[in-house]
């Protein structure tokens, strides 16, 4: 299947914030539109949350939790190939359609666990 191109039209500042959210979910903005597109489809309607792992205190609190973390190797967009990558995601599809999930609360504690006191105190985790 050939590949084709879709312009939008955005405000400036809309386009930035979604290449940052995109850069912080480890994907493009090309992968995010094919996948938001392709799920459309499936479902034919917006199948699912569109949410930032970022909380919303902006980029401080983001840069003082990932001050010298690194991803493991196996989830790193630094290291991985496109095809790595495009695998990783569409395990991350297959887990959700298929109800492979945990909850947020669960979630969510395993993430403050790897905080700091102060961050979490500082920023009402």
């Amino acid at each position: 299947m050939a590949d084709t191109t879709i312009s939008v039209r955005v405000d400036e500042d809309i386009k930035r914030k979604f290449e940052d959210f995109c850069a912080d979910v480890g994907i493009n903005m090309s992968i995010a539109v094919n996948m938001f597109i392709r799920a459309s489809l499936k479902d034919m309607k917006i199948p699912f949350p569109i949410e930032s792992p970022r909380p919303p205190y902006g980029f401080a609190l983001l840069s003082e939790m990932r001050s010298g973390a690194k991803a493991p190797e196996r989830l790193n967009a630094d290291i991985m190939n496109t095809a790595q990558i495009r695998e990783k995601l569409n395990e991350g599809l297959s887990d959700a359609e298929n109800k492979r999930v945990r909850p947020a609360r669960e979630a969510f504690a395993q993430f403050r666990k790897g905080c700091s006191d102060e961050i979490l105190r500082r920023y009402n985790f």
